[in-house]
């Protein structure tokens, strides 16, 4: 088994954070979405949004993708290119990427053939299908692990649509961004989880006439150098420059604030270490990306902290929740936990694990880094998961 070595020197003080894959498949979807060119620059390397890009390339609707900007010069699905035959797509393994990428489909005619990374039919799905079926998509299941689905649209939009978003939001996203193209109503169901994503969306909608469309940097990457800074050395992120309240995982400043962390915006964020740091409390459901990283923290500060409203962890790439009990089992860490909750009490780690095996989840390998990173360092398998999301992680990392 390959594994990737961190190691446990201290890293470049001054790092820059990538930019967000949650913006950007979000503004790559309206550009395909609005009549005339458009320009989605400073794109991450996220294997998510790169997926998304591909799949688009094939469907001619981009015109030029030099890997920081993408050209968008054509309209789905007026410029859609209709044949015979089943058309082949591979949508990978993100969850926002296949279901934004089948919402839009099935708005044209041509049959499709959707191939996945066989772990996403792990993930819930089928209740999209259901609701592209009643919207008029004609959609065939694959018992096939590596085909999601056959599907052939046009879909049509009736006056209201009801969303139910008890396992995922990115359903409801993807029906939110046909808004700024089509006139319809959306009532969410079971909308108590995760809606600063909701709220993103509509936030994009509403600059979508944009020509030119600058992707922000990413506060789910930021929260793992944020929280070495509590611990390890002095860092300066040096392009994280305010609080962006439509990222969900910019909670973890709420965090910051309850632990009383030493920390500052001034041309970035800057986060100096203390000795010591109070417990804190939190909703995860606001913030599901950002609860490994919590738990990371949570593990390293005095007293006992919660996290809870936690259940849809087991929705994510794996069932992160056993995932995150498996590393701080690892690492010798004191936790109670249900379904629902996590509550782990501080200390400072003083395991001495040279090998970690996670789930393969970016998330859940990003958090027993820090682990590694704080504990003398030491390998960590797998590893190739975290281009999902931070391509470059290990690079900063050591």
């Amino acid at each position: 088994m390959k594994y990737k070595t961190i190691s446990s020197k201290s890293i470049n003080s001054d790092i820059s954070i990538p930019t967000s894959k949650s913006y950007a498949n979000r503004a790559i979807i309206l550009a395909t979405l609005e009549s005339g060119q458009r320009v989605v620059s400073d794109i991450p390397e996220s294997s998510d949004v790169q997926e998304m890009i591909e799949v688009l390339e094939s469907l001619s609707l981009v015109s030029d993708y030099d890997g920081n900007k993408v050209v968008i010069n054509k309209s789905f699905p007026e410029d859609e290119v209709i044949s015979n035959t089943i058309k082949e797509v591979y949508l990978g393994e993100g969850g926002t990427t296949i279901r934004f990428l089948l919402t839009l489909l099935s708005l044209g005619g041509q049959s499709y053939r959707v191939k996945v990374h066989p772990r996403f039919k792990l993930r819930p799905y089928r209740g999209q299908l259901s609701l592209l079926r009643e919207l008029g998509a004609i959609v065939v299941e694959s018992a096939d692990k590596d085909i999601l689905c056959e599907l052939q649209g046009p879909i049509t939009l009736p006056a209201k649509i009801n969303i139910d978003c008890l396992k995922t939001t990115q359903v409801a996203s993807s029906f939110l961004l046909l808004k700024g193209k089509y006139e319809f109503e959306i009532e969410l169901l079971n909308s108590d989880t995760s809606m600063a994503y909701v709220e993103m969306t509509n936030l994009m909608i509403q600059n979508s006439s944009k020509e030119v469309y600058k992707v922000p940097v990413d506060y789910s990457s930021a929260g793992y150098f944020i929280a070495l800074g509590l611990f390890l050395q002095k860092l300066h992120l040096n392009n994280v420059n305010s609080i962006d309240a439509f990222q969900a995982d910019s909670k973890i400043i709420n965090v910051l604030d309850q632990i009383r962390a030493n920390y500052k915006f001034d041309n970035g964020l800057t986060i100096t270490p203390k000795d010591s740091y109070k417990h804190f409390l939190i909703d995860g459901s606001m913030c599901l990306d950002l609860v490994p990283t919590l738990c990371f923290i949570a593990a390293n500060i005095e007293g006992t902290s919660s996290i809870f409203n936690i259940k849809n962890l087991i929705y994510k790439e794996t069932d992160r929740l056993k995932g995150i009990e498996d590393i701080l089992f690892a690492f010798g860490v004191e936790y109670k936990s249900d379904e629902d909750s996590i509550e782990i009490k501080g200390n400072k780690i003083k395991a001495n694990i040279k090998e970690l095996h996670t789930l393969p989840d970016h998330r859940l390998i990003m958090m027993g880094s820090l682990f590694l990173k704080l504990s003398g360092g030491g390998d960590i398998s797998p590893f190739s998961e975290v281009s999902k999301s931070f391509p470059g992680f290990f690079t900063l990392m050591n």
